[in-house]
């Protein structure tokens, strides 16, 4: 998973979008698609739960 990113011209043909899309914030979720945030705020506090929830389990026994 790569790190929030905001969508220019370029990355909105690479996925697909729309050009409404440009200037969203993006996290990768697979080779070609991804998972679209209004704020800069929104797509990090999704990319902080998705990577550090798995170490979080790891240590609380689950």
């Amino acid at each position: 998973m790569h790190r929030p990113f905001q969508l220019t011209d370029e990355l909105v043909g690479f996925y697909g979008l729309e050009e409404r899309h440009t200037g969203m914030w993006a996290l990768e979720n697979t080779d070609a698609s991804c998972v679209l945030f209004d704020s800069e705020g929104d797509a990090q506090l999704a990319y902080n739960y998705m990577t550090l929830m798995p170490v979080v389990n790891v240590f609380n026994g689950r």
